[in-house]
């Protein structure tokens, strides 16, 4: 009895897994046909590279991205006038 008890505890998860994993698939396979159908509009906008910014440093002189705060050969901090100034709030 408890041999039958325990066969139908573990089918029953094994059903419940396969189950759970089937949605998933078919939730997943949904989504990504929206994607393709829609143009990948939620995806997040990566800043473009086509605006460089040159490092200060006479010896490395290199090209960096323009949201860069570091340069990324010597590591010096680059000037960048869109930096923003973290503001301190108080916590009660």
């Amino acid at each position: 009895m408890e041999a039958f008890l325990l066969f139908l505890l573990v089918a029953g998860g094994l059903l419940l897994a396969g189950t759970i994993f089937t949605v998933w698939v078919i939730v997943a396979g949904a989504r990504g046909i929206a994607r393709m159908v829609t143009g990948n509009r939620n995806r997040p906008q990566i800043p473009h590279i086509s605006q460089i910014q040159i490092c200060n440093n006479v010896q490395c002189q290199c090209q960096n991205p323009s949201y860069a705060r570091f340069c990324r050969r010597c590591g010096k901090s680059l000037p960048n006038l869109l930096r923003v100034v973290p503001s301190r709030v108080a916590m009660l």
